[in-house]
C-alpha cells in the first residue's frame, strides 16, 4: 500500500508541471498578442553572381523589393511589396570547333500583396504563417551567335501564383526584428505573349536552400 500511495503521489505532482506548463503556454498565447495598428517596414535587398567551375555558364541577378506591413487585427497582417528583379545568363559552348555564346536577359516589375498571422511565444519570439500572391510584369530578350538563329528575340510575360510560407519573427530590440521563412509551397503561372505559351509550376520545398533571412523595423506608434 505505500508502494502505490508513492506512486499515486509521484504522478499527481508530474500531473501538476504538466498542467502547469501547458497553462503558461495558454497563457502566453492567449494574452501576448501583437496590437491592432502595428506598422513595419521590411522587403527584400540582394545580389548574386554565380559560374559553374568549368566556366560555361555565368548567372547575375539583382533583386530590391521594399514591403510596407499593417497590423489590422490582433496578431494579423497584411503587407504590399513593389520592386524590380534582374537576371543575366550566359553561357558558352564549344560546337564543331565553334565558340558560340547565348546570353538571356530578364527583367520584371514585382507586386505581392500578403497577408500573414503571428503567434506570439514570449516578448522577443514569434512564429507565423505568410501567405503571399505575386505578380510580375516583365521581358525577356535572348542573344545568340549561333547559326541559324544569329541575332536577338524578345517577349514580354506575366506572372502570378500563390505561396505559404512558414517564419520566425525574433526581436533584437524594441524596433528591430530578424525575419526568417523556412521552405515555401508554391504554383506559379507565367505566360508569354507573343507565343502565348504557359508553363507552370509547383513547388514544394523545405530544404536549406530555401531559407531566407531578413530584417524588419517597427515602426514607433503615436501616444495619443
Amino acid at each position: 500500500m505505500t508502494g502505490f500511495n508513492s506512486y499515486s503521489e509521484l504522478l499527481w505532482k508530474a500531473m501538476k508541471k504538466i498542467i502547469l506548463i501547458a497553462s503558461l503556454i495558454a497563457n502566453s498565447i492567449a494574452f501576448t498578442q501583437i496590437p491592432t495598428g502595428v506598422k513595419f517596414i521590411s522587403g527584400q535587398i540582394g545580389y548574386s553572381n554565380i559560374k559553374t567551375h568549368s566556366g560555361s555558364s555565368e548567372t547575375k541577378s539583382l533583386k530590391i523589393i521594399p514591403t510596407f506591413g499593417y497590423f489590422f487585427a490582433p496578431n494579423w497582417g497584411i503587407a504590399g511589396s513593389f520592386g524590380y528583379k534582374k537576371e543575366t545568363i550566359h553561357t558558352k559552348q564549344v560546337l564543331n570547333s565553334s565558340a558560340q555564346q547565348h546570353f538571356e536577359n530578364s527583367s520584371a516589375i514585382v507586386i505581392i500583396p500578403s497577408l500573414r498571422k503571428f503567434w506570439v511565444m514570449d516578448e522577443r519570439l514569434s512564429i507565423f504563417g505568410q501567405m503571399d500572391f505575386p505578380l510580375e510584369f516583365g521581358k525577356i530578350k535572348k542573344e545568340s551567335d549561333q547559326i541559324p538563329t544569329t541575332g536577338e528575340t524578345s517577349d514580354n510575360y506575366f506572372s502570378y501564383g500563390i505561396s505559404v510560407k512558414p517564419g520566425i519573427d525574433y526581436f533584437l530590440n524594441r524596433t528591430w526584428k530578424i525575419v526568417a521563412t523556412i521552405g515555401e509551397i508554391s504554383y506559379t503561372s507565367n505566360k508569354k505573349n507573343i507565343n502565348k505559351e504557359t508553363d507552370t509550376n509547383l513547388r514544394l520545398g523545405f530544404t536549406f536552400s530555401s531559407v531566407n533571412f531578413g530584417i524588419k523595423y517597427i515602426l514607433p506608434r503615436k501616444i495619443r
